[in-house]
């Protein structure tokens, strides 16, 4: 049994659409008065995002990829020059005040940086699709991957597109209406290509076509919310965060020699995954808590604060290249992880000490692995002692975060409801933003045209 037929696997990232993505999209979508809501995102948005980030540096842990990263001059400049000057671009920009300095140059950059994201998410989707469909490619045409690759950087153009001109859908403007239609009937003609695939098969078939039909189906509804509506994009990206994070799980753990002393930090968290994550999640902490550090900053205290600011832009570079089967390295290295039966674990075992001291051995590494995890947790209730203690943090956080996206959310229900004459619900909402923004100017013009609306419908607004 391979790897993308293994129930773990499958469910994770299926289940990911039903339980995660429907429910985010869905309280992001329609008015309510959910008050989780900017919670549920924040969650999202570090726990499976900004983590999925950062777990691609977990390949330079690997001694046998470093080796490999320093083989010629080619892959040195891939793997380190290229992610170090890109850290270094990045804290340069954000300590020297490149946004307000030069608004044009940033907008510019920036709003390029925006289509590689979008690019990247199509592109993984693209690859992904590759390998679930693998046990049934022949009985597909030969066309069809040149088509999915063509209907997701379609996507991709029109996601950009709509952030392009303010982030909705332009459902009156033809060069998003045309567009959107052929990209719908590409989808069309793929989806009949897969069914048409398990007609050829006959019962030989099994699930596999289904679950590559479901997956494409599935990414395929995840980009559309987001050409729609870009607010929708963080919701869109689930399915994204999560198959990262599974198909790195083999390349993060699994026994390896410790053949030097410096192997055993590595050693410990590949074989104890709570470890791994809480030292992933501690530095996603300390990164996400740069920005609530009280007090002016130097110009070097910026730099150093915002080095990580282009772990995203590090994440698309180097997956470019990490996943390319066609590479010999790759290919030898993760074919068996993929392509290859499930490993017998006690077949698969390093060389066991005697039977005597493996009780021991096991207890040392748990010992080991909780420590790390430990550790981990200490440093950052230490770094958010530094930051001024836990209160003033969460404050921060409440103040820079939670409300603004609570009060952007207020305004959309509000407005959406007064489109659909639901005079007092919108009326309620508009008060609510004013209660966490006291000077929003848009909360204010909501109660006014709400006022107006309850007056020519007959009836009277109270003062708010």
């Amino acid at each position: 049994m391979t790897f993308f037929e293994r129930p773990l696997p499958i469910a994770l990232i299926f289940g990911s659409f039903f339980v995660v993505f429907l429910p985010l999209w869905l309280l992001q979508w329609l008015p309510n008065f959910v008050a989780v809501v900017p919670y549920l995102a924040l969650a999202h948005a570090v726990g499976l995002g900004t983590s999925h980030f950062f777990v691609t540096l977990a390949v330079y842990v690997s001694r046998e990829n470093r080796a490999y990263f320093a083989s010629s001059a080619r892959n040195q400049l891939v793997y380190f020059a290229a992610p170090l000057a890109i850290l270094a671009f990045f804290a340069w920009a954000e300590g020297s005040g490149l946004r307000t300095r030069d608004p044009l140059l940033a907008g510019y950059l920036f709003g390029a940086l925006r289509f590689l994201d979008f690019f990247h998410v199509g592109r993984q989707s693209v690859g992904m699709l590759q390998l679930w469909k693998r046990p049934v490619a022949a009985a597909l045409p030969s066309w069809s991957r040149r088509a999915e690759n063509a209907f997701f950087v379609g996507m991709a153009v029109m996601q950009w597109q709509t952030f392009r001109v303010g982030g909705s859908f332009g459902t009156d403007d033809s060069s998003f209406t045309l567009p959107s239609s052929a990209l719908f009937v590409l989808f069309a003609v793929i989806a009949l290509s897969y069914v048409r695939a398990v007609e050829k098969l006959g019962a030989g078939a099994g699930r596999a076509p289904w679950l590559a039909l479901a997956y494409f189906a599935m990414q395929a509804l995840s980009a559309a919310v987001a050409v729609y509506d870009t607010r929708f994009y963080l919701a869109a990206l689930t399915l994204h965060y999560v198959e990262y994070h599974v198909i790195m799980a083999p390349r993060c753990f699994g026994a390896v020699p410790e053949r030097v002393p410096a192997d055993r930090p590595a050693a410990l968290l590949r074989a104890h995954p709570l470890a791994f994550y809480a030292v992933l999640l501690a530095v996603v902490s300390a990164f996400e808590l740069r920005n609530h550090v009280s007090g002016p900053l130097t110009g070097s205290t910026q730099y150093f604060v915002h080095l990580f600011d282009g772990i995203f832009f590090v994440h698309y570079f180097i997956e470019a290249f990490l996943w390319k089967f066609g590479t010999p390295y790759y290919r030898e290295r993760l074919g068996p992880l993929y392509f290859g039966a499930a490993p017998d674990k006690a077949a698969s075992a390093p060389h066991a000490p005697p039977v005597l001291n493996a009780p021991a051995r096991r207890a040392s590494r748990w010992a080991g692995g909780g420590l790390v995890g430990a550790g981990a947790l200490i440093g950052v209730l230490g770094l958010v002692q530094l930051l001024g203690g836990a209160r003033q943090v969460a404050a921060s956080v409440e103040r820079r975060v939670l409300r603004p996206m609570r009060v952007e959310n207020h305004l959309r229900w509000g407005a959406e409801l007064l489109r659909g004459s639901e005079i007092d619900a919108a009326r309620t909402h508009a008060q609510q933003a004013l209660r966490d923004d006291p000077d929003n100017k848009s909360a204010r013009q909501l109660l006014e045209v709400a006022a107006r609306a309850r007056s020519q419908s007959g009836g009277e607004l109270g003062a708010p």
